[in-house]
């Protein structure tokens, strides 16, 4: 995914997340806004992530420095276990700054579920 397109894909998640969380309270919305900005871009890398682990493989084989060939994890598999359990913490975060009354977590949660692509 080029990067022309890789930021489409975050403002559109943006926007999503924007209309989502109208109405949280004013003096959340500062950090809220924040949140969503990195969850939409974790999105977005994660499914870059997740598409190069599916063509490459979880693991890679490579030579160490002492010429031992060794199978290791494969980097991309690192950094996408790393995100997602910050996405996941991201999005816990988010729930549970949305106002009850308002259905916007029925919102997030269609949203969230739809939007793998």
């Amino acid at each position: 995914m080029d990067e022309l397109e890789k930021d489409e894909l975050i403002k559109q998640k943006i926007k999503k997340y924007k209309t989502i969380f109208r109405h949280v309270e004013k003096d959340k919305k500062t950090f809220v806004e924040k949140l969503y900005k990195q969850a939409a871009f974790m999105e977005v890398t994660l499914d870059d992530l997740q598409q190069t682990i599916n063509e490459e493989g979880p693991v890679i084989e490579s030579t160490n420095g002492n010429g031992f060939e060794v199978t290791q994890e494969h980097p991309a598999q690192k950094s996408y276990n790393i995100m997602i359990r910050n996405y996941n913490n991201i999005i816990k975060t988010l729930v549970d700054m949305l106002p009850e009354d308002k259905g916007e977590k029925d919102d997030l949660t269609e949203f969230l579920l739809s939007g793998k692509k």
